[in-house]
């Protein structure tokens, strides 16, 4: 066992060695990751007994990442980093350090290396269906499942754009799980039509995915009535009574 005491509180369960590089998880461009260790340290400062590191930092960071560092004296310390929205695929490697501000309690500064692996498949789109059909003023529920396949979670986007239908919903999706999302279309007219569904994450917009559902508009029972009212019919006499009833019918279920 080390006599170092400090250890990782998230992302990942470890104990720290100085120096060491620990990699913490896949996340995509544009996302943040929380990295949380101990504060308290049971050997070194002033009566080889350890203490309280005050905040954590970085000294070693990618070209156009970003960094918060932990607040004076916040317990755990956290720093959070952020990678660009349009990086690069590939690992990156991080310093961060935990300092004894003013050097009160004697502490040497305790530093140590995270490493990131930054990917564009972070996550995947799957529909219950590409083609539907429903009737005209009648409810399509349309069904998406998404996948966040990284270590952070994120917020993602789903926008619906289908000729009078316009959706656009925002879900937080926990790292390594999966949303499921319905979404409720209607048309007011027969024919073919498409729906062109995009999804991304909001950290970064260049990782959108697009998808088309074709839907087959049919007239409805209610429709089918009510167009008995509007314009002209040309019907043959034995026909009258039916036409007529349909007519009155229809007028009902205004």
């Amino acid at each position: 066992m080390l006599s170092y005491s400090l250890s990782f509180i998230k992302p990942i369960n470890s104990v720290i060695e100085p120096n060491n590089t620990y990699y913490i998880g896949t996340m995509g461009p544009g996302q943040a990751i929380s990295v949380l260790t101990e504060n308290k340290i049971t050997t070194g400062g002033i009566y080889n007994e350890g203490g309280l590191y005050d905040y954590a930092d970085v000294f070693q960071l990618p070209e156009n990442w970003t960094y918060k560092p932990s607040p004076l004296f916040s317990n755990p310390l956290q720093v959070i980093l952020t990678s660009p929205p349009y990086v690069k695929e590939g690992r990156y490697k991080i310093g961060i350090v935990l300092v004894d501000d003013g050097f009160r309690e004697k502490l040497e500064n305790y530093t140590f290396y995270v490493l990131i692996n930054i990917t564009y498949d972070i996550f995947s789109v799957s529909l219950d269906s590409l083609h539907y059909s429903v009737g005209v003023k009648q409810p399509l529920y349309l069904n998406l499942h998404i996948k966040n396949k990284g270590d952070v979670g994120d917020i993602y986007i789903v926008e619906a754009i289908s000729e009078n239908n316009y959706i656009y919903k925002e879900y937080f999706i926990p790292a390594r799980s999966t949303k499921d999302v319905t979404l409720d279309l209607r048309y007011l007219s027969r024919g073919k039509k498409h729906i062109v569904i995009h999804v991304w994450p909001k950290s970064s917009d260049m990782l959108t995915s697009e998808y088309l559902v074709d839907v087959d508009v049919k007239g409805s029972f209610k429709s089918d009535f009510s167009a008995l009212t509007k314009g002209i019919i040309v019907i043959f006499p034995h026909e009258d009574i039916i036409y007529t009833f349909l007519s009155m019918f229809s007028g009902l279920v205004h």
